[in-house]
């Protein structure tokens, strides 16, 4: 019985009608905090692109890195660490970093400073090599001690050639995935430009969060 309008979205039903658990072993599943090389591009005081005013820069995720131990978060994302981030966005590997962003020194300080790196995959929409690479991307995370990543849909949705938008059946398939492969690799999701919830986190816990309405 819902007797007010905030009790449906308070509701846990739709979330309780998925799947159970499908993930033997969750305990490497953690929830938490983070700051990002975020809002200074926002303010375009730096840029996602490579550039004497590129924002992910070795020396400032560090900051951030201080940031986050100080107050108490728990891992770092940065947009723009690898290579073609900004521009247009295309021809990304999601795999190697910026000139100017020395991914091991950075995974090794986080590590020294208790925090974790959130791998920023910004796909822009165009996700025909994200996924035909899925496997390589979250292998290559796991062997560096990357247990995290925000991905992006910014602007578009192009599947298979087709341009679909975020929402249809298979881009819904996609997100499954998505989710589904970074479970293999003990490797936690934070979607932006997500699905609408559908509780897929009963069954898969590691889709820590949808960034969308």
């Amino acid at each position: 019985m819902h007797d007010r309008p905030g009790d449906l979205a308070e509701s846990h039903l739709i979330e309780n009608l998925n799947e159970p658990c499908a993930l033997a072993d969750t305990s490497w599943i953690s929830p938490g905090t983070y700051v990002r090389v975020w809002w200074e591009l926002q303010r375009r005081h730096t840029t996602w692109t490579a550039g004497p005013q590129h924002g992910a820069t070795t020396e400032r995720v560090k900051r951030y890195i201080d940031f986050a131990r100080e107050g108490g978060a728990s891992s770092v994302p940065a947009e723009g660490w690898n290579t073609h981030a900004g521009g247009q966005w295309t021809g990304q590997d999601f795999l190697t970093p910026q000139p100017d962003f020395d991914l091991p020194e950075v995974l090794r300080y986080a590590r020294a400073n208790g925090i974790g790196f959130t791998a920023h995959n910004e796909t822009r929409g165009f996700v025909d090599y994200y996924e035909q690479h899925l496997d390589t991307i979250f292998a290559r995370y796991a062997e560096l001690g990357i247990h995290s990543v925000k991905t992006g849909y910014a602007t578009r949705f192009e599947l298979g050639g087709v341009n679909r938008g975020h929402f249809d059946q298979e881009a819904v398939r996609h997100y499954q995935r998505v989710v589904d492969t970074a479970a293999r690799y003990k490797i936690m999701v934070i979607a932006h430009e997500a699905i609408k919830p559908t509780g897929l986190a009963r069954t898969y816990p590691n889709m820590m969060t949808g960034e969308g309405v």
